[in-house]
């Protein structure tokens, strides 16, 4: 098995980072679904949360990772991205938003791979200059 630096020993499986949802509820806490780290480590890679960060710490993760799966979860606000609410805003999280685009594109400047699943996708979308 090959990691990003072509290393081929099996103590250098793919890191692949998983950037996670946010609660305040009961306190501060990150949230994964289950499913996202099981598919990785059955597949040979080693799951890692990609935590909040600052620009710094985000270039640091990137240095170690092989992929990085842009997880599901609630709608972007539309005011991210210079839109109209047109609904009243539901299980958003403007934090988690606003890590996530800049963290989508300090990824889409290099050769990482990147998994983007439903909320993944309208982040990659909105970085990329959509709508």
């Amino acid at each position: 098995m090959y990691n990003r630096q072509g290393d081929i020993s099996p103590m250098n499986k793919p890191i692949i980072l998983i950037t996670p949802s946010f609660t305040d509820q009961p306190g501060p806490s990150y949230l994964i679904r289950k499913n996202y780290p099981a598919a990785i480590a059955e597949a040979g890679g080693v799951p890692l949360l990609m935590p909040y960060a600052s620009k710094a710490e985000m270039l640091e993760y990137i240095k170690i990772a092989d992929g990085v799966i842009f997880s599901g979860g609630g709608d972007m606000l539309s005011s991210i991205y210079g839109e109209e609410e047109i609904c009243p805003p539901v299980n958003y999280n403007e934090e988690r938003d606003r890590f996530d685009l800049e963290f989508f594109k300090l990824v889409y400047r290099t050769d990482i791979p990147v998994l983007a699943i439903c909320r993944g996708e309208q982040v990659a979308n909105v970085a990329l200059g959509g709508t």
